[in-house]
């Protein structure tokens, strides 16, 4: 295969890596998808590595330099995030664990004051 046609590959396969990654960040579910990630993210990198080999021209250059840059980045941003594999602390359905903290008026909250009632809480994480 020419090196323009490995420019293609590893710029398709980094292509399906960021748009699989997106989509599993919006629906909050990257962890399930992390061994698919990681296979797509080698791939990108080795047919990246081959085209820049050859002589892939300009256009195949270009392509085989932003898959390396994206798959390379996943790959080291990837190792380098704490991120835990644990699942969550509490579902739906389970008893609300006992904790404090302060309301909108700085006035403190106790979670045992709810219960026995149906009730919704939402935690906020910062996007920061």
């Amino acid at each position: 295969m020419s090196s323009i046609a490995w420019a293609y590959v590893a710029f398709g396969t980094a292509s399906i890596l960021a748009a699989t990654w997106m989509g599993l960040i919006q629906r909050v579910q990257v962890g399930q998808g992390k061994i698919l990630l990681r296979v797509l993210a080698v791939l990108a990198l080795v047919t990246s590595v081959v085209s820049l080999g050859g002589s892939p021209g300009t256009l195949g250059g270009v392509l085989a330099s932003i898959a390396l840059f994206v798959s390379a980045a996943f790959l080291v941003l990837g190792s380098l995030a704490g991120q835990s594999d644990q699942g969550p602390a509490f579902g739906v359905g389970d008893a609300l664990p006992a904790f404090e903290a302060k309301d909108h008026n700085d006035e403190w909250f106790r979670s045992e004051a709810l219960r026995g009632r149906p009730m919704l809480i939402k935690f906020f994480r910062g996007h920061w």
